[in-house]
């Protein structure tokens, strides 16, 4: 896992597994951003990022139990950690999507996970204690 300086400000939330609850926790994430100076498109990079991540654990995961996210803040960087028990999957291993044709007739899959890497920067994954644990971090602008 890359090196983190001491977070500032370390917020913890349980959600459910549930879509209902992704317009609370991206709301919940971009207070946060904005509130320490990171700028709208930053946070809005950040939002869609995790929205994607949250999305592929509700509807993949075989799990039933809530979606930990923690929040690690300093004075360069937000990171947003998903912590899930549903069976392990590392999407830094899948194949990434070819972009050579147009987007139509590409095979549905993939792309949010590629979005997701190009909307941040750094993803990491690790299997910990029988769970999921993936970090997106988001630099601030300099």
């Amino acid at each position: 896992m890359e090196n983190f300086e001491q977070p500032t400000i370390r917020h913890k939330k349980v959600f459910p597994k549930n879509l209902e609850i992704l317009e609370g926790m991206l709301f919940w994430i971009a207070q946060y951003a904005l509130q320490n100076g990171f700028t709208k498109k930053e946070s809005k990079d950040l939002e869609v990022a995790a929205e994607e991540v949250m999305a592929n654990i509700i509807h993949h995961a075989d799990t039933e139990e809530a979606i930990e996210v923690v929040l690690l803040i300093t004075a360069r960087t937000i990171a947003v950690t998903f912590i899930d028990e549903g069976k392990e999957f590392n999407p830094l291993e899948q194949k990434k999507p070819s972009m050579d044709r147009p987007l139509d007739e590409m095979s549905i899959g993939g792309l949010g996970i590629f979005l997701m890497q190009q909307l941040v920067d750094d993803v990491s994954y690790k299997r910990e204690n029988g769970c999921n644990v993936l970090r997106l971090t988001k630099n601030k602008s300099t």
